[in-house]
């Protein structure tokens, strides 16, 4: 018991610092031949990774507590919170990461068919990260502006998520 309480207690404390992270990389941009300085955010790759490394779907719960606490007006996520956090453009990211941590959780450690799990985490991560630019793009009213950032995310994640995949291998 008291292990399970340490457990959910790293997810929430990583998953926490994974949405107030902020971290600079920098780009350039040959359109307008200058360096850009894109913020890349790990709080999809953490979920990622707590999702496949722990038997209990520890992230899923975190993320539930923490999107509570943020509706209550706890700002946990680097854009603030309150209920009013539902309106802005990147909440679809948080609705996508509770669908794949349940999705990811359940494709490692409760189907029996482990053939081609990595294309099919890939795959839900990839699929995470398509949600979350489509709500942007809805809720933004089609503002393709960050659109770079976004494709930088997804690579950097799906980078990530094979590095991590090869290092944590589960014996089948």
């Amino acid at each position: 018991m008291m292990l399970s309480i340490a457990k959910f207690s790293f997810c929430l404390v990583a998953l926490v610092f994974a949405f107030l992270s902020q971290i600079p990389l920098f780009g350039f941009d040959f359109q307008n031949m200058q360096f850009e300085v894109f913020y890349y955010s790990p709080a999809t790759i953490t979920v990622f990774m707590m999702s496949r490394a722990f038997k209990n779907n520890y992230a899923f719960i975190a993320l539930i507590l923490i999107l509570v606490a943020v509706l209550f007006g706890i700002p946990l996520f680097s854009f603030g919170g309150g209920w009013q956090y539902i309106f802005q453009p990147s909440f679809g990211y948080v609705i996508a990461m509770i669908f794949m941590s349940v999705t990811i959780f359940y494709q490692y450690y409760h189907s029996q068919d482990k053939e081609f799990l990595l294309q099919k985490s890939l795959l839900t991560l990839f699929l995470t990260h398509l949600f979350g630019i489509v709500f942007f793009l809805c809720f933004s009213k089609l503002d393709f502006m960050p659109f770079k950032i976004f494709i930088t995310q997804m690579l950097f994640d799906m980078i990530f998520a094979m590095i991590f995949i090869w290092f944590y291998k589960k014996e089948t």
